[in-house]
């Protein structure tokens, strides 16, 4: 959950599938079907797909997700540039390195898709993700948050700016003082 921070723990990205050589951005793993008010104009299908692909990805759903370095490097440009209130990356190898030192406090993350829209180069994904709180996390490696076995909810609003069949921009807009207090306060 790199992107909604805030604990810091590893919690390895899993392997993946792939063993080919050279990744191709075609072949990179396609979310479900968008929802029929999306509004998504034929021949934007793969932009809108490749948005889902990394919403689902950055916020840590890797119960649905399972890139490999070699998808991911497919999916983002070298000079990706993400950013959310409480997590900034630039480049492709840090942002790799980031999903794969996320936290894992939070468990049994699922990340649902309510609304899309895209065009050729950018793609806008509502999102609501939920997760349990049950394993105690670390605020800037120095303050331990015991967990409160709870259901933890966010939502927010995700954009992909693309180049070519590449990511090169992820903004991740939620509301970060409300998830902070759903995970630091006692039940």
């Amino acid at each position: 959950m790199p992107l909604l921070g805030p604990f810091d723990r590893p919690l390895p990205l899993r392997s993946g599938r792939s063993g080919a050589a050279e990744p191709r951005p075609s072949t990179s793993p396609v979310p479900t079907a968008p929802a029929p008010d999306d509004v998504i104009p034929v021949g934007c299908e793969r932009t809108a797909a490749l948005a889902r692909f990394v919403t689902r990805t950055v916020l840590g759903d890797v119960e649905t997700v399972d890139a490999s370095h070699h998808e991911l490097v497919a999916v983002f440009t070298e000079d990706v540039e993400v950013w959310s209130p409480s997590f900034h990356r630039c480049g492709r190898e840090a942002l790799i390195s980031a999903l794969r030192d996320r936290d894992d406090a939070l468990r049994r993350i699922e990340v649902r898709i309510s609304r899309q829209m895209a065009a050729e180069r950018i793609a806008f994904t509502e999102w609501r993700l939920q997760g349990i709180f049950d394993r105690a996390g670390f605020v800037d490696d120095d303050v331990l948050v015991e967990p409160s076995h709870r259901a933890v909810e966010s939502s927010g609003v995700l954009v992909c700016e693309f180049d070519g069949e590449r990511v090169r921009s992820v903004r991740c807009y939620y509301d970060e003082l409300g998830l902070m207090e759903e995970l630091l306060l006692a039940p």
